[in-house]
Parts: structure tokens; sequence; C-alpha cells
């Protein structure tokens, strides 16, 4: 609730500066260490979108990041191909999370500013099937509904995305462009994938529909679980 209005909080985690990103716009969940160049570094909204997504700039240098990859965008970063490393993230119930993490710390909402947090400023957004701002790339088959929730990976270049209900909370092998993968969702609403040739965590983006489709135009898609 506090992330629909705010979309990104800086905070350490041990000896890690860390930024937590949300974009509601695209339901995309998305930490990353924030480094900049080698240099511990904050993050702030730009007021920028692309494809929908959230356009963020780091206060050391101005550079542009595309929320969603963590890539550099615009600025001295982009010139040197510069991409943030993305921390696992997990979207859930705080019931589900703090039966299993008890002593989790919370994001307080005594943040200074004046805004309804039982409120969520969208309207009927998550609902619906139209979008606010366009996308460069749409599903022309209409395989999900835009705002249903995936799970998006990148294999060896090759894209697939996951629908939350397709996962069920136990552990499952897929095997997609050659490659044996190994896919986790717990009861506290965890979603991890392993490359189990290699033993390498790939860190998976959570999002709309329509989000992870406006990047990855040629994604393939397990819809229900009847698609394993």
């Amino acid at each position: 609730r506090i992330m629909n209005w705010h979309e990104i909080v800086n905070d350490p985690f041990g000896e890690d500066n860390v930024a937590v990103t949300f974009c509601p716009l695209c339901g995309t969940a998305v930490s990353f260490k924030a480094v900049v160049n080698g240099e511990p570094a904050e993050f702030g909204v730009s007021g920028k979108l692309y494809n929908s997504d959230l356009i963020m700039y780091d206060r050391i240098e101005g550079n542009y990041w595309q929320q969603a990859s963590g890539e550099a965008i615009v600025g001295p970063a982009a010139r040197r191909d510069e991409y943030l490393d993305m921390l696992s993230t997990t979207t859930t119930t705080w019931k589900q999370w703090a039966s299993e993490y008890p002593d989790t710390l919370v994001l307080s909402r005594d943040t200074g500013y004046a805004r309804d947090y039982d409120h969520y400023p969208y309207g009927s957004y998550e609902e619906e099937e139209s979008l606010i701002f366009g996308v460069q790339n749409t599903d022309d088959e209409n395989r999900l509904h835009p705002k249903d929730v995936v799970y998006g990976i990148l294999v060896n270049g090759k894209a697939i995305a996951y629908a939350d209900e397709a996962l069920p909370v136990e552990q499952r092998a897929h095997t997609y462009n050659e490659t044996q993968l190994t896919i986790t969702k717990t009861e506290a609403g965890e979603v991890m994938f392993l490359n189990a040739s290699t033993d390498e965590k790939i860190v998976p983006l959570r999002g709309f529909w329509f989000a992870w489709v406006a990047f990855n135009p040629d994604t393939a898609l397990i819809s229900n679980a009847g698609d394993w």
C-alpha cells in the first residue's frame, strides 16, 4: 500500500545498499543492489515511463534506469552498458510472510508524507483490460488477461512466463530452451527458479502479463497447470 504511492524504498540490508521498487502500473516488484559504477547509490522516481513501466534515476550521476530490467537507458551508465543486479523479491500477504519469518522488519506508514495508504490510487485498474499508457508490444493472441500476474525469466536469451495460477505450492521441473529448470513455490508465496544444470539461481520478474509481453514480445507461456 505504501509502494503504490512512493514506488521506491532505499534501504541498507547488512553491508548492501538495496533499492526496493514497485511499479503499480505494471505490477512489477523488483529489488536491486543499489550500486552505480561501483559506488553505493540511492534511486528516485523520475516521473517518466516506458512501456508503462517506471523509469528510475540515480542520485549519483542522474542516469535513467528501466525498472523492469534494471538496464541503464540514459546517461553515462547507459554508455557503459550497465545493469543493476536483481535480488529475489516476493509479493505475498503479510499473514503468509510473518508465519514463516516472524522477526521481519516492516516499513512504517510514518513516512512524513500526507497519504491515505488505505486508498488504492488507481481505481479499478488492476481488474480492467485497458491500460492508462501505451506499450510497444501486445499479445495479439490474448493468451491471458493483460493484468494476470506472471513470473518471467530469460533462459539462454529466450523468454518464458509462468502464470501465477499455474504454479502450485510445490517443486516442479520444467525444460525450456534445452535447459532443465527447477521451480519452487512456498507457502509464504516465494517463487524461486533454479537452473538445475548449473545450480544457478534465476531471479524472475513478477508483474502483469501485458508488461512482460511489452518487453518480451516473443515469450513462451505456461498459462495453467495443464501446460506443463
